[in-house]
């Protein structure tokens, strides 16, 4: 059984992605995020290891979050339009913005929650 140190949200948050040191990047949707780092969708494929900047956009948030990730896996995205699914984990990022995405997860989750108690009572 797999346990993960912080609760995962399988909802698309927008980001920005450059391998560190280049100019290749892209812009895409999270697959999932946690206050332990996200994966994603992308075109390129991106090596296990591989040093990522992100910008991660927060909805409600006015400013983005900056933060470093290291690729640790890749896998083939079958039958959609973005050819890899990246998963990486945050390396290098502010305590408070590590907070700032950990509330947000759980603001979505606990709104889910109820909203899903709400439709089956």
């Amino acid at each position: 059984m797999e346990r993960r140190e912080y609760y995962r949200l399988g909802q698309g948050v927008p980001i920005a992605h450059r391998i560190a040191g280049s100019l290749l990047g892209g812009s895409t949707a999270t697959a999932d995020i946690s206050g332990g780092g996200l994966s994603f969708p992308t075109f390129q494929k991106l090596d296990s290891g591989m040093v990522l900047n992100l910008d991660i956009n927060l909805p409600g948030s006015q400013k983005a979050i900056i933060a470093q990730s290291r690729v640790v896996w890749q896998a083939e995205n079958k039958g959609l339009s973005e050819r890899f699914l990246i998963g990486a984990q945050f390396v290098k990022i502010e305590e408070l913005d590590r907070d700032k995405i950990m509330r947000y997860v759980t603001l979505i989750t606990r709104s889910k929650y109820t909203q899903n108690q709400i439709e089956h009572t």
